[in-house]
């Protein structure tokens, strides 16, 4: 044995992100006092779909779960000691609710006034939601639940068990997802690397975590992520995820437009796109596919309105939009939220100030350099982020 005892063996973490187009996978070396280090990593397309139907959805989601979990295993045979799965819109509903007590005579909080909060709301957030979970996959199940943050008679406390107050606010987060769902990934990550530890986690607030200790959001944020189907928006402000909303039109929705117009196959329209957008389309194809994205924008802009609208609760939003990843098609759609429109909903009168988070804007929160295996998919923004929040917390 070592005269300075024996080192600590570094745990290998799995995090892997279940997305609406995608299912992007990364192993880490956890470090918790410093930073990660990217062992390897990689996203696998979900087959694009014409006709969205939530059956076909699944099986081909889990598919490139397979895939992927089996070139995570290929590259680091070992396989992890433990894993993370984070699941992005459509696979989940949330809702932060706020809820204020006020009693004429001082009363201490204890963890069972705590406890039973919990249970109340959940069976109402439940029965709320059940219906709609329903005819997707059948039983609905908590991804979270958890109190982001509490005030006693109007001031934040982050230690709030056996103080004393007349009032408290607690802001309770609380996540549902198809446990039909959540058991077949299990079964998939027990299969590939063993019996180990797994926990599920939803995008937003994974990136509110993260956001928090990275950039100063008391004046608040909406995080904009714009997927393969869907579109999210996330209110940051006040050390609280106030909401997040969802729209059914993402990247695919575009390409979809193209094939149909074209009469091609997805990825035929996705390489049309892709010269269009590098300038090489010839002058007919080129008015086509600009005539095209012009009425998609003003489509998703109008879903981005009513989206606006729910959030803004009469409250003015913050200025500071912040868009994860920065794809093509992103580009094109988020230019919406810089027009004249959006000023209405702003604190200050004018039109959101676009924002991107981008993969060197956090490198720093990684051992350098990345392996070379990890390559283009080790700049993956959404695994980067996922990564950083998993080395802290499993």
């Amino acid at each position: 044995m070592s005269l300075f005892g024996e080192k600590k063996k570094q745990r290998v973490i799995a995090v892997f992100d279940m997305a609406s187009a995608s299912v992007g996978g990364m192993l880490i070396k956890q470090d918790k006092e410093g930073k990660p280090e990217i062992i390897s990593s990689g996203r696998v397309p979900v087959n694009f779909l014409l006709d969205v139907d939530f059956d076909a959805f699944w099986r081909c989601a889990r598919s490139a779960l397979k895939k992927n979990l089996g070139q995570l295993l290929k590259d680091f045979p070992k396989g992890p000691d433990a894993a993370l799965c984070v699941f992005f819109s459509p696979w989940f509903i949330s809702q932060t609710k706020i809820i204020s007590i006020e009693k004429e005579k001082p009363f201490k909080i204890t963890e069972d006034f705590f406890e039973k909060l919990m249970m109340d709301e959940e069976k109402f957030f439940k029965k709320k939601w059940s219906s709609k979970l329903e005819p997707l996959r059948g039983e609905p199940e908590f991804i979270e639940h958890e109190i982001l943050k509490t005030e006693l008679n109007g001031y934040h406390t982050n230690s709030p068990i056996n103080k004393t107050a007349k009032k408290i606010k607690a802001y309770i987060h609380m996540s549902l997802g198809v446990k039909e769902v959540k058991d077949e990934i299990e079964e998939e990550v027990l299969k590939n690397f063993g019996d180990i530890s797994l926990q599920f986690k939803t995008f937003p607030m994974v990136a509110f975590k993260i956001l928090n200790g990275i950039i100063n959001t008391s004046d608040g944020l909406i995080l904009i992520d714009i997927g393969g189907e869907v579109t999210e928006l996330s209110l940051i402000r006040n050390d609280n995820l106030e909401e997040t909303v969802s729209f059914s039109r993402g990247r695919n929705f575009l390409l979809r437009k193209i094939a149909s117009e074209f009469n091609a196959f997805p990825d035929e329209a996705e390489s049309m796109l892709q010269t269009y957008l590098n300038g090489h389309a010839d002058e007919s194809n080129s008015q086509k596919i600009s005539l095209i994205i012009e009425k998609a924008k003003k489509e998703w802009r109008d879903f981005f309105y009513k989206a606006l609208k729910i959030i803004f609760e009469n409250k003015p939003l913050p200025q500071n939009v912040f868009l994860a990843g920065d794809d093509p098609v992103s580009k094109e759609f988020i230019k919406c939220a810089e027009e004249d429109f959006s000023a209405e909903f702003t604190i200050l009168g004018k039109p959101f100030i676009v924002n991107k988070i981008m993969p060197e804007g956090i490198a720093h929160y990684f051992n350098p350099p990345a392996p070379p295996k990890a390559g283009q998919a080790g700049k993956d923004i959404f695994l980067m982020m996922e990564a950083i929040f998993a080395n802290k917390i499993l």
